[in-house]
């Protein structure tokens, strides 16, 4: 099968396996840096749960497992779908919360996105842009755990909330790193002891602990600063992804371009379209505290 036979045959084999319990809904999605994605999900139709909130699960992946692997069928990959669609609690919120800001305040967080991937899906969206990026806001619509989830705040909610965009900035950048703490490790920490690790110097890998859109940890308060201080030296900062960055000392001996080269090559080679965050290196200089392009 190709992927649009696939998806359509997958969506028909779980609507006969949930028979009358659910509603299978296939959608096509606009993701970042405006990639589309197909994503299925199952409504519930239980008296008196909120058909409109479920889990989307997207596609891609399990065609790929479909087609380049012969031991897993379709049978098993919707058997898979099942269990991942059914196992979702409700969330505490519903619809008319989104747009009570006494019920979201505390839960808006901010989200690092590259700006010209994206400036189709800013036009509706408040938003600061940053370099070559754009600080985007959601808030957090599940709880923090498995089905840890967000809604993005447009301008129509932002109306609603009655917040300027400079509001809604001062009040994710207090919330977003109490929600989505930083979390910096070595790159060292990840190889296993008996690998050889061949590095002329340590780097660090900045996230949040979700591992989810944590690019945007370069901009909480002082995140940056506190390591330039412990490390003795301003600092370059590779855009791994939008979910994390690469640190490392910005020395005399570095060659950005040869720096600038290695991200366009991972971002070519290995990160996904929709991750992407930037081809360009950033430069943390300690003593303005000022964050800029390399």
């Amino acid at each position: 099968m190709n992927y649009n036979e696939f998806i359509e045959t997958v969506k028909k084999n779980l609507s006969e396996k949930l028979n009358s319990s659910y509603e299978i809904v296939l959608k096509k999605v606009v993701k970042n840096n405006d990639v589309y994605r197909y994503g299925i999900s199952a409504f519930s139709k239980a008296k008196g749960e909120d058909r409109k909130v479920s889990r989307i699960i997207y596609l891609e992946d399990f065609y790929e497992e479909y087609r380049c692997e012969q031991n897993q069928n379709l049978e098993d990959i919707v058997n898979e779908l099942c269990l991942i669609l059914t196992d979702f609690a409700l969330p505490e919120f519903n619809e008319a919360d989104y747009t009570d800001i006494n019920k979201v305040k505390d839960r808006i967080i901010f989200e690092l996105v590259n700006y010209e991937k994206n400036e189709k899906r800013l036009i509706d969206r408040p938003f600061i842009k940053i370099m070559d990026l754009a600080i985007i806001f959601a808030f957090v619509a599940t709880d923090l755990g498995k089905d840890f989830g967000v809604v993005h705040i447009t301008n129509e909610i932002a109306g609603r909330f009655g917040l300027t965009v400079d509001e809604i900035w001062d009040i994710a950048k207090k919330n977003t790193p109490k929600l989505l703490k930083a979390d910096i490790k070595p790159i060292s920490s990840f190889i296993p002891s008996d690998s050889v690790y061949d590095e002329e110097e340590e780097m660090y890998v900045l996230c949040n602990r979700k591992k989810t859109s944590g690019a945007g940890v370069i901009l909480y308060d002082k995140i940056l600063e506190k390591l330039s201080l412990e490390l003795e030296s301003d600092l370059y900062i590779l855009p791994s992804s939008i979910h994390e960055t690469i640190i490392i000392k910005a020395d005399d001996n570095k060659d950005v371009s040869a720096l600038k080269e290695m991200v366009r090559n991972i971002n070519n080679t290995v990160v996904s379209a929709e991750d992407i965050l930037s081809d360009r290196v950033y430069h943390y200089v300690r003593k303005s505290k000022e964050l800029k392009i390399a």
